[in-house]
């Protein structure tokens, strides 16, 4: 009895569970109403988000969270089509391929979507491996290994109102054309990532700008990095070997080409009808 009395006391003269719960998500409302962040107040309220395992073929309409629990060889392809925004995908380690000569289909895409993350896992085939159009918001794309694309690993275009663009810790083999193909997009960070034995371009930026290109091991292509019509873009740092140019700046302006180490090529950085852009500090081997 005097248990359920001071349980009684506490709950009138202090705030229920509930009670508590809606004054801190009102207190974090009005915070970010005045343009104080929510990461300043470490308060964790409610549980996590759920995690759904996606069964391929598969198309995603709903935000979530989304996990691979197992390999897939798929006969046909679209493996997967995004069609929501704040999507995540953790592969777990698994493999999703579509290898089938003459492929005309995307092994996964997404157009016209905002917050989208994938990772940690292998992608294998597709006429792009993976395609995004019409992005928003973040955009995260993250260690993992692509391979044997008849076009592009990994090709995104039309970015608006972009916040960020990551792509970091890749390993991109065998592209037919591109490794990664960049049109019209902006705030875009490529670094640490490992291309291998594109057909003709490991990067490719069209109409692009803000793009930080950095610390990548790029080897075995016609051109590692090709910079057409594109401004205000930074390329430091990067490993590139054999290759016939290391870095092509066609019609481009603004742009930072600096500390490459550009080892077995024919030329370092060749300029077509470019003009104000540094290069700088460069080493051939």
């Amino acid at each position: 009895l005097r248990h359920e009395n001071n349980a009684a006391k506490k709950t009138r003269n202090g705030l229920s569970m509930g009670k508590f719960m809606g004054r801190a998500n009102a207190f974090i409302t009005l915070a970010t109403a005045f343009g104080l962040s929510a990461a300043a107040f470490p308060v964790h309220i409610g549980p996590p988000s759920p995690v759904t395992v996606l069964h391929l073929p598969a198309r995603i309409t709903r935000p979530g969270f989304y996990v691979l629990d197992r390999n897939y060889h798929l006969p046909r392809a679209p493996a997967l089509r995004i069609e929501a925004d704040d999507v995540r995908i953790d592969l777990q380690g698994h493999t999703v391929r579509h290898r089938h000569a003459g492929c005309r289909k995307n092994l996964i895409e997404g157009y016209g979507i905002a917050n989208f993350t994938i990772r940690n896992g292998k992608l294998e085939g597709g006429m792009c491996t993976l395609c995004l159009r019409r992005l928003q918001g973040d955009i995260v794309l993250q260690d993992l290994e692509i391979a044997h694309a008849a076009h592009s690993g990994i090709a995104l275009m039309d970015g608006t109102e972009l916040h960020q663009v990551v792509i970091a810790g890749n390993q991109i083999r065998h592209a037919e054309y591109y490794g990664i193909f960049l049109q019209n997009l902006g705030h875009v960070r490529i670094h640490h990532n490992r291309i291998e034995d594109s057909g003709d371009y490991h990067i490719f930026l069209k109409r692009s700008r803000d793009v930080d290109i950095r610390n990548n091991d790029l080897q075995v292509a016609n051109v590692g990095i090709l910079i057409d019509r594109s401004r205000r873009n930074q390329v430091r740092r990067n490993r590139i070997r054999f290759t016939h140019y290391g870095v092509y700046l066609f019609r481009s302006q603004g742009n930072d080409i600096l500390q490459n180490v550009i080892a077995y090529s024919n030329e370092g950085v060749y300029h077509y009808q470019s003009s104000g852009n540094r290069v700088m500090r460069n080493k051939r081997e």
